[in-house]
């Protein structure tokens, strides 16, 4: 052991720092050779070993191997291992210190790899640290760290925990086959978390009373579980892959409030892609999810959340919100999953410019629930596009819907609005299906379907102002219904126009008038409520009869014929009350 300050050589190493004249400042380099010793730095100096291949400090199971107690110490390249357990012991610690660097080293065998105490702005670069309990431990507010380069592997234990501390970096680190979690960080406050490989962990990344918590670039692999962020606010995830997560989600949040989650690719994972519950404030966009064993994205209970410019691709669910308040989806592309976005139990969202296409089962799901309002989407090649089950308040507007089953259907649901939407080569345009009542379908085009509308089992329901045109089947069928109203539509070159067994009204009495009908334009000699006074009003002479119990009573003779009509009667027969 060789101080080349002052050029004396010594036997072990702790006899070089404890020589009188090795001063702060001083540099020691150490042969090649094993050192059965327990190292204790009470000077600032250099210390460098040879090689850490061939430069061993031993603590034969006893105690910590080296203790840096102050500031402004290097130790490069040397094997450090085999520190006693069971008191916290390392294979360096470094207690109440500064400016610290600890590189190149080999650090294995050991209860803790590296573990600092209330220490701050330290550098731990370019060291293996592998086979300990635990790989590297900041604890007790050890502040402003850097933890670059390091590659940390089959630790018993988790690869690096930070706890009680705030303010360090984890870059650029290659952290593996761990047992437990490959960076764990609880309570602690603007940690930064960038660039690095963590994979065939138990756990990729755990975040836990983590706010201002920055995770940005890292590969996460092949973890049992992916990441887990809890009970942690005001962070941000961005631009990870998370991959390949056995058993479990790839990104899973809980307890927060205000989150960003983008860029990310989340894939194969076997539970879901991104899970996000409990929490208020999140945004989730530009990220990737695909393949994953349930669903792209879920989320849970959340209130005021974004969810745009996302991809969902060949998932169980690509989007399942449950019990969000106040969310808004847009501009989202789920493809080739089995439901496209299903929605359970919410309340007052907003889904608007999403594209939903060739889902297996569903493009758009809603269950038990209230006020959304579905807007300006468009639904490719779904088997079924627009289900909405046990629901109520709902708004489907200005959507285009083609090349489904059928474009939007519902059952047992009440008081929902479907207003201008296009809906086109599809099995039915419109169907409800049972105990539907209450709702307004208004200004839809529904074109070249088999059916138009078709409406089972469902009473007190308004059907007006819609183009329904060239529909193979039938362009509006009513089964098993009562007390619906159907009027000022356009009946324009279906197989058959309508069909009707059950007591519904057709028309908007007089002189409002009820639909067109392109096989019932004439004649127009006659006006008034019973089209007995001579003279033109607009309105078809003769009934169109639907069945023989059902007819419209006043169909217009050109298409929108209702904005002609004069619905104002200006002259009163006192005799007759006409």
């Amino acid at each position: 052991v060789h101080n080349v300050d002052i050029d004396e050589y010594f036997s072990g190493i702790q006899e070089a720092i404890d020589y009188s004249g090795t001063l702060d400042g001083h540099t020691i380099m150490v042969i090649p050779g094993t050192y059965n010793e327990n190292v204790i730095v009470k000077k600032t100096l250099t210390i460098i070993g040879n090689d850490s291949e061939d430069t061993v400090i031993d603590g034969n199971g006893s105690g910590t191997v080296v203790t840096v107690t102050v500031d402004s110490v290097n130790i490069t390249g040397f094997t450090i291992k085999n520190s006693g357990y069971g008191g916290n012991y390392s294979g360096i610690k470094i207690y109440r210190a500064q400016n610290v660097t600890v590189q190149q080293c080999i650090i294995t065998a050991n209860e803790y790899g590296i573990y600092l105490v209330n220490s701050s702005d330290n550098k731990i670069t370019n060291n293996i640290i592998y086979n300990n309990r635990w790989g590297i431990y900041l604890f007790d507010l050890s502040d402003a760290n850097i933890v670059f380069n390091n590659e940390i592997h089959s630790n018993i234990d988790h690869g690096i925990v930070l706890f009680m501390s705030d303010d360090n970096a984890v870059i650029n680190n290659t952290v593996f086959n761990n047992t437990d979690h490959a960076i764990v960080i609880y309570l602690c406050n603007n940690t930064v978390i960038i660039n690095n490989n963590l994979t065939d962990n138990f756990l990729g990344i755990w975040a836990l009373y983590a706010n201002f918590t920055r995770i940005e670039d890292n590969n996460v692999s092949y973890n049992h579980k992916g990441m887990h962020i809890t009970s942690s606010s005001d962070s941000n995830i961005v631009g990870n892959a998370v991959l390949h997560s056995h058993h479990s989600d790839g990104i899973f949040v809980e307890s927060f409030e205000t989150i960003t989650i983008k860029n990310n690719i989340v894939k194969w994972n076997d539970g879901s892609g991104i899970v996000v519950q409990n929490g208020k404030g999140c945004l989730l966009t530009n990220n990737m999810a695909s393949n994953n064993g349930n669903s792209g994205i879920m989320m849970l209970t959340v209130m005021e959340g974004h969810i745009q410019d996302n991809a969902f691709n060949n998932n169980s669910n690509g989007l399942l919100l449950m019990s969000p308040v106040n969310t808004t989806v847009k501009n989202n592309a789920a493809t080739g999953n089995a439901r496209g976005i299903w929605v359970n139990e919410s309340t007052d969202n907003l889904f608007m410019n999403n594209n939903v296409s060739h889902n297996d089962d569903f493009g758009f799901y809603v269950e038990k629930s209230y006020s959304n309002t579905i807007v300006d989407n468009i639904f490719n090649s779904n088997n079924r596009t627009i289900g909405i089950f046990n629901s109520e308040y709902n708004t489907v507007r200005g959507n285009h819907i083609f090349d489904s089953q059928f474009g939007i259907g519902m059952s047992t649901s009440h008081n929902n609005s479907v207003i201008e939407n296009i809906v086109e080569n599809c099995w039915a345009g419109v169907f409800f299906e049972m105990e539907c009542s209450f709702n307004s379908v208004d200004e839809n085009t529904l074109l070249n379907n088999e059916e138009g509308i078709s409406i089972h089992f469902s009473d007190n329901n308004l059907v007006r102002y819609n183009e329904i045109e060239g529909n193979t089947i039938i362009g509006l069928r009513i089964v098993g219904s009562a007390n619906n109203a159907v009027f000022h539509n356009n009946f324009v070159a279906n197989n058959l126009h309508a069909s009707d067994d059950g007591s519904n009204s057709w028309d908007n009495d007089y002189p409002f008038g009820g639909n067109f009908w392109d096989d019932w334009t004439s004649p127009d000699l006659m006006a008034g409520p019973d089209q007995d006074i001579p003279g033109t009003d607009g309105i078809v002479d003769n009934p169109r009869n639907i069945t023989t119990i059902n007819a419209d009573r006043f169909p217009v003779t050109v298409r929108n014929g209702w904005l002609y009509l004069a619905t104002e009667m200006k002259v009163h027969n006192l005799n007759s009350g006409k």
